[in-house]
């Protein structure tokens, strides 16, 4: 998951050197990296949402 993380980080950063803006057309690593740590954060969210609850 970290490594995702950095990955996004980095090529925010790098958009945003190098062309004064983030890319929306990113290609399919970036989508993909987004998408398992959407899915990733939603899974650890959830739980941690059912064992505060109890």
């Amino acid at each position: 998951m970290i490594p995702m993380i950095f990955y996004v980080i980095l090529r925010v950063i790098y958009d945003l050197l190098k062309y004064g803006r983030i890319v929306l057309v990113t290609g399919n690593v970036f989508t993909a990296a987004i998408g398992i740590q959407a899915v990733l954060l939603g899974y650890l969210a959830y739980w941690t949402f059912m064992v505060l609850r109890k």
